[in-house]
């Protein structure tokens, strides 16, 4: 597999660290480069991946109210009666709604390529040091791991168990009753496996110098993004 689990792990978190820092153009950059690989992985599937991010839609229309209807400066116009936001808070609220947009899309091309036991093996290698000081990061990593697993399973439950008493009950009765069912199969099927859940741990490759190299490019290529000078839209 390439590159290795490890690093692309590494490659969420120094993705996730450096993004605060990137500005509109880069991070529409690094979202057209995760959509490119989703679409060129066999693994992952970007019709997928984009519908994860339409889920998000509300929220990024509350981030944009949010800058908007609050920004400092603005453009008044109709001899002052209306005040409409500048172009420094449009450019403030893309860029926090484009931050969230592009980790999701990168949280959710890991989880579609890379399996979650070796999203949870790669994990416990990163924690090794924390085993000095008594720390249980095989736990950690194989609870972080389980929730990964549960999430899209129970997205799906609770909307195919809501979409089936839509014609019965509306609104928040349905998805109450739809999450009250989810409860109820998750506990039945814990009950059967007898663990709440059958995600192992397996051995890991050791990485190879493609990998690295790999990992060494994104690193250059993001940190010339933090730094680099690309053309902005909402410039002067």
């Amino acid at each position: 597999m390439f590159p290795h689990p490890l690093v692309r792990l590494l490659l969420l978190i120094l993705l996730a660290a450096l993004l605060p820092a990137l500005d509109l153009p880069a991070l529409t950059l690094v979202f057209a480069a995760i959509i490119l690989a989703s679409m060129r992985s066999a693994a992952a599937n970007w019709r997928r991946l984009l519908s994860a991010i339409r889920r998000l839609r509300w929220l990024l229309v509350s981030i944009f109210i949010v800058h908007l209807g609050f920004a400092a400066d603005g453009i008044a116009v109709f001899g002052g009666s209306i005040w409409l936001p500048g172009p420094a808070a449009v450019r403030v609220a893309c860029e926090h709604a484009a931050f969230l947009v592009v980790l999701l899309a990168a949280v959710e091309l890991l989880r579609q390529t890379t399996p979650v036991g070796q999203v949870a093996a790669s994990l416990v290698s990163l924690l090794e040091p924390l085993r000095a000081v008594g720390a249980d990061t095989r736990k950690f990593a194989l609870r972080l791991a389980l929730t990964m697993e549960a999430v899209p399973e129970c997205g799906r439950l609770l909307s195919d168990y809501a979409r089936e008493r839509r014609g019965k009950e509306r609104g928040v009765r349905a998805w109450a009753d739809a999450a009250a069912e989810l409860v109820r199969v998750t506990e039945m099927r814990a009950a059967a496996d007898g663990t709440g859940g059958g995600v192992e741990l397996p051995a890991l490759q050791r990485t190879g110098w493609r990998d690295w190299l790999a990992f060494g490019a994104a690193c250059a290529a993001l940190i010339l993004l933090v730094y680099g000078d690309i053309p902005d839209l909402f410039s002067a």
